[in-house]
């Protein structure tokens, strides 16, 4: 089978350096499905890169005008490349072409219908209705309605990743026989190989980009209640974002900042992971998320944590087990279930069914 897949970002190298979830999947997907399939993978190109690549067996095409990597903004040169991947996708025979991220959806189903291939979208959050809120007025203006064209398209397939945003697209009038669900994964033999010792003192970690929606002051909130019980805890928040002036002056005013360390975004997920292994509990206070990847990240370095009870937050803990859900936006509960994780023995994290290669034999069904 030919599987043209179009996503904005993928590595550079079989190393697999990820700068986001996405990546990640779609990096670990293409190496699983080129084992038995051809693959090909139009992403976007930046200064100093390849062109034309084979990396695990995967073609990779970067296209368009240089376009680094941004999670925010940068609207005309998604655009440019949006542009750049449906000419250069409707050049190639494909039995299924998808979009494995907002931006490529609506060139990925041009291209499918260009071609006479199975047009198939796998979708991650579903923000119709939400854009605004979560991007602000002019962003998210554009959002909502580049959303809620690619919502009406004639799909042959979705693949949501998780239950919480196959509802979300039932919701907005998907047919539920037209979505399967594949959930994010791990290379779990990856994972496997991290051995470092835990940090001597209690730490909790916490990874997310700095914007409102994460609520990370309502960790550093929950620090003056947690350093209470458990005097000698650390804070470690990786991550940037508009918020991080705001989060270290809340935590001088707090009295927190001597026990709390801002330490940016790690180039190399290795490093995340291996902050992740070394500390004792991770904490998730988000409100808006599609997945909650790190919470099985965490988890499979055998680190357990503490997530707000948002619906696809819920889902993901109960399939891992290997953690506590707090009340969102409370931080009074939030520090009162991080002194719980730190005191929990906890049993073997359920991670098994997220390791990559179990997820690839789903990925083309029905």
């Amino acid at each position: 089978m030919k599987l043209l897949l179009l996503t904005e970002y993928f590595p550079t190298s079989a190393k697999g350096d990820i700068s986001g979830g996405v990546e990640a999947r779609i990096f670990y997907l293409s190496k699983e499905l080129a084992k038995k399939h051809s693959v090909t993978v139009i992403c976007s190109w930046k200064n100093g890169e390849e062109r034309k690549q084979v990396i695990n067996r995967v073609n990779v095409i970067r296209v368009g005008p240089n376009h680094p990597y941004t999670n925010k903004g940068n609207i005309l040169s998604r655009l440019k490349f949006s542009k750049a991947a449906y000419q250069e996708a409707i050049k190639h025979s494909a039995d299924i072409v998808e979009g494995t991220n907002f931006i490529t959806y609506i060139p990925a189903y041009k291209a499918a219908r260009k071609i006479g291939a199975k047009a198939v979208a796998t979708y991650h959050e579903v923000w119709a209705g939400e854009w605004i809120k979560n991007k602000g007025l002019i962003t998210g203006l554009l959002g909502e309605i580049w959303e809620r064209k690619v919502l009406k398209l004639n799909w042959d397939k979705f693949i949501a990743v998780s239950e919480f945003t196959k509802n979300k697209l039932i919701k907005f009038g998907i047919d539920s026989k037209k979505i399967s669900v594949v959930y994010n994964g791990i290379d779990l033999s990856h994972f496997k190989k991290f051995k470092d010792k835990k940090y001597p003192e209690p730490t909790i970690v916490c990874q997310s980009r700095l914007v409102s929606t994460k609520r990370v002051d309502d960790l550093i909130r929950a620090l003056p209640l947690v350093r209470n019980k458990i005097p000698k805890v650390k804070c470690i928040i990786v991550g940037v974002g508009q918020e991080l002036e705001n989060l270290m002056k809340l935590a001088k005013e707090l009295k927190v900042d001597d026990m709390t360390a801002f330490v940016g975004r790690f180039e190399k997920h290795d490093d995340l992971i291996r902050t992740f292994r070394k500390s004792w509990v991770l904490a998730l206070p988000s409100v808006v998320e599609g997945f909650g990847m790190v919470l099985v990240e965490a988890a499979a370095v055998g680190t357990p944590y503490v997530c707000s009870d948002i619906e696809v937050l819920k889902e993901v803990n109960s399939k891992v087990k290997y953690g506590f859900t707090f009340k969102q936006k409370d931080h009074m509960d939030l520090a009162n279930k991080i002194i719980s994780a730190l005191n929990h023995k906890f049993n073997k994290a359920k991670v098994e069914n997220f390791d990559w290669t179990n997820l690839s034999k789903h990925i083309l069904q029905d």
